[in-house]
């Protein structure tokens, strides 16, 4: 076991822990700090821990408060920006190769 305090960094993320297949990551963003458009090939889920961000899927925006969740299926485009100083914990789970079920 690993215990870890998520406070505000001046990093923009932070890795936490990588379990398997799945990383936690910690995203610091100040007031009016973005991420620019990209795609991950994982599913990513972004939980709002402090603060308010503007979060963009492809070209439909969602205004995220504390304790709001987003799950991004793999390589869909998103951004987002903080409209105040925000912390959120980001899960990446890299996508099965198999087919197995």
């Amino acid at each position: 076991m690993e215990k870890q305090t998520i406070t505000f960094h001046n990093k923009m993320t932070k890795s936490l822990a990588k379990i398997e297949t799945t990383k936690f990551v910690q995203v610091s963003l100040d007031k009016g700090q973005r991420m620019v458009k990209h795609c991950t090939p994982n599913i990513l889920t972004l939980i709002l821990l402090t603060g308010r961000i503007s979060f963009t899927l492809e070209d439909e925006e969602f205004l995220l408060e504390p304790q709001d969740m987003v799950t991004v299926e793999p390589n869909r485009e998103h951004a987002l920006e903080a409209l105040e100083q925000s912390i959120a914990l980001l899960v990446l789970v890299e996508e099965s190769k198999s087919n197995d079920l």
